[in-house]
């Protein structure tokens, strides 16, 4: 059985209201912050 600090979340973030759909699949550690998955989503659709 994985560690549970080396279990993976894959995300996708999809941005509304946008013609053609933007969107970004990002791959963030099951335990990370919410603090730190702002920074991180914000860096992904900058």
């Amino acid at each position: 059985m994985p560690r549970a600090d080396t279990l993976i979340c894959q995300l996708k973030i999809t941005l509304k209201q946008v013609e053609p759909a933007i969107w970004r699949r990002i791959r963030v550690r099951r335990q990370v912050r919410l603090d730190r998955l702002h920074l991180i989503i914000q860096a992904a659709v900058a």
